[in-house]
């Protein structure tokens, strides 16, 4: 996949001046019935890739809105898309992971 497609499938975010691509759905963390936060593994398109395309992998991590999990916890029908700003994350963190676009894999 390219920038521009993994952008398209999975969203973006910027955190503190930087912008992320996710490469994948973020997740429910720890579970999707009671979730604290919500995780997803981001490129970041201001670090540079290696030669080779390579990328560092980030963690961005989303904490959903107070009303939304109280929604939730209510048993009322929630929409995901409204428990976060997804274009928005509270954090970004360097992981040891690395990405490969060529052929779209983490290691």
């Amino acid at each position: 996949m390219t920038i521009a497609e993994l952008s398209g499938k999975y969203g973006d975010a910027k955190k503190d001046g930087k912008r992320y691509v996710l490469i994948q759905e973020p997740c429910a963390y720890p579970s999707a019935d009671s979730p604290k936060s919500f995780r997803a593994p981001a490129l970041c398109l201001d670090a540079l890739p290696c030669g080779c395309g390579v990328y560092s992998v980030y963690r961005l991590t989303w904490t959903p809105r107070q009303a939304w999990l109280e929604a939730k916890a209510a048993g009322e029908t929630v929409d995901r898309a409204q428990a976060c700003d997804w274009s928005a994350p509270d954090s970004a963190a360097a992981t040891s992971s690395r990405y490969r676009l060529v052929d779209d894999s983490i290691f």
